[in-house]
């Protein structure tokens, strides 16, 4: 059993492949497909939300809960599940993985900035969290202004740590 999943050259899923475009080839020599399907298993997103003090800014901190209300309203309530972190100088698991989306919904208002912001270190850390979520196609998404004052980590050795688990992470910038 072989499982892949395409990207486009801008990272989007691509849909409605069949089995010639593909070609399986086991130690060189060319394996016929025997069944092909579509994965129908839901997605795990983590939103990981920046409450560092330069998204203390009411309009930052409205425009991210916004474009996250705007991702969990995309999620199908009941089969594809998120989470919800935050991030300062640390990281913070706001909501549990759930599968009830709307519930995360609420969760939202209790994020407040405040703080240093470690934005590298928490993606790195959400990654690892996030791959650890079985049978699923998984994404972070990161909603933040960019500004990155504390972390240990360098943007190269995040994108090593969510590429070697084959976690993609999409950058929302925040910046009113």
């Amino acid at each position: 059993r072989i499982s892949a999943v395409v990207l486009d050259r801008k990272a989007r899923f691509v849909r409605d492949l069949n089995a010639s475009y593909f070609h399986v080839l086991d130690e060189g020599r060319s394996r016929p497909i025997a069944d092909f399907k579509h994965d129908l298993a839901g997605i795990s997103v983590a939103i990981l939300f920046d409450v560092s003090g330069s998204m203390d800014i009411a309009s930052r901190s409205l425009a991210a809960k916004f474009a996250a209300n705007h991702l969990l309203s995309w999620l199908e309530h009941g089969r594809d599940e998120a989470a919800l972190f935050a991030f300062d100088s640390r990281l913070h698991e706001v909501a549990p993985f759930t599968v009830d989306t709307r519930a995360l919904q609420g969760a939202l208002g209790e994020v407040d900035p405040f703080g240093a912001t470690s934005l590298h270190d928490a993606i790195a850390d959400t990654a690892k969290r996030i791959s650890l979520r079985a049978n699923r196609r998984r994404a972070i998404v990161v909603l933040t202004d960019g500004i990155d004052t504390a972390s240990r980590l360098t943007p190269a050795e995040v994108s090593g740590i969510a590429s070697e688990i084959d976690v993609p992470v999409y950058v929302i910038a925040v910046v009113l």
